[in-house]
């Protein structure tokens, strides 16, 4: 099997997973509104892409966004976007941390801890920039995401710190497909 292909193939398995998580997330918030918030383990699947692909990781949350903005109820042009560049922003998270390898990411517990709180935090400042520009203010946008989001972030560091020790699972993946090829030809 090519790269291209078991990346392809990767991105899929893992976007949809992630839109599962999400679906059930979004069922189980509107069978329980006033819990306010919502657990779902879709953001975690997509920090595992952008660990394992770099910035082609993106591709899952990029979906995350579609499904959102589709099961939000009144679906226009303007929340489609909102939730699309907002989700899509995490591509900076691994230009952040361009200069460390997956593997020294994941064994050191705060550079997992910061490449998760560079996830949801990029995700927060752009919903609340993006949230000003739809007739709500900086503030309001950034503590109803908050608000939504802060359990899931706790609860994706906690089981990212879980699933590090999990070989294959969360490593750079051209370099574990490469390493695979040798053991393959040897």
């Amino acid at each position: 099997m090519r790269f291209a292909q078991y990346r392809r193939l990767d991105l899929i398995f893992l976007s949809v997973l992630a839109l599962g998580a999400e679906g059930l997330g979004i069922w189980l918030h509107n069978k329980l509104p006033g819990a306010g918030y919502y657990l779902s383990f879709s953001s975690l699947i997509a920090i595992i892409a952008l660990l394992r692909w770099k910035s082609y990781g993106v591709v899952v949350n990029s979906f995350l966004a579609l499904l959102t903005s589709l099961l939000s109820g009144a679906v226009t042009w303007q929340l489609i976007l909102f939730y699309l560049i907002s989700n899509s922003t995490v591509l900076i998270v691994p230009k952040i941390f361009n200069k460390k390898d997956t593997s020294e990411i994941v064994s050191k517990s705060y550079y997992l801890l910061g490449y998760v709180v560079a996830f949801y935090g990029t995700v927060l400042v752009t919903r609340g920039l993006l949230g000003s520009l739809l007739h709500m203010t900086f503030y309001e946008t950034i503590m109803i995401t908050l608000s939504q989001s802060l359990f899931s972030m706790l609860m994706s560091y906690f089981v990212l710190l879980l699933l590090k020790g999990r070989d294959g699972l969360l490593v750079n993946m051209m370099t574990y497909f490469i390493n695979e090829q040798k053991e393959i030809d040897q």
